[in-house]
């Protein structure tokens, strides 16, 4: 028994200890100005409209749509997502075409050199 709970203390120190690392990190990227600081409290971060009553006490986007945008924000080549979501849809005509316009773009930017190959190869 005594193993388990030597084990979990350790767990928890070594969790605790990263968490500060992090935060340190991050409250030094935001001094350097690599961070953008967070919206104030009760303010959309995507939108800066007020968050509609009832949103929960952390709450950072005022709608789904707020969400999906800091999201695609984040993560620009989502690509292979849009293409399934065009899929599961049925929306083949749709999906070709969009496709073609983010393939392009896609492209463009592989060739600016503002990606970094993943695949490995």
């Amino acid at each position: 028994m005594t193993d388990r709970k030597d084990y979990w203390k350790e767990y928890n120190a070594a969790r605790a200890e990263k968490r500060r690392e992090y935060e340190r990190e991050r409250y030094r990227k935001l001094r350097a100005g690599d961070l953008k600081p967070p919206a104030p409290a009760g303010i959309c971060a995507v939108c800066g409209q007020p968050l509609p009553a009832g949103k929960r006490a952390g709450a950072r986007y005022c709608s789904r749509s707020c969400l999906q945008k800091a999201k695609r924000a984040r993560n620009p080549d989502h690509e292979r997502q849009l293409r399934r979501e065009a899929y599961v849809r049925g929306d083949k005509a749709k999906h070709s075409a969009r496709m073609k316009i983010y393939m392009r773009e896609y492209r463009a930017r592989q060739k600016a050199g503002k990606m970094v190959d993943k695949s490995g190869t």
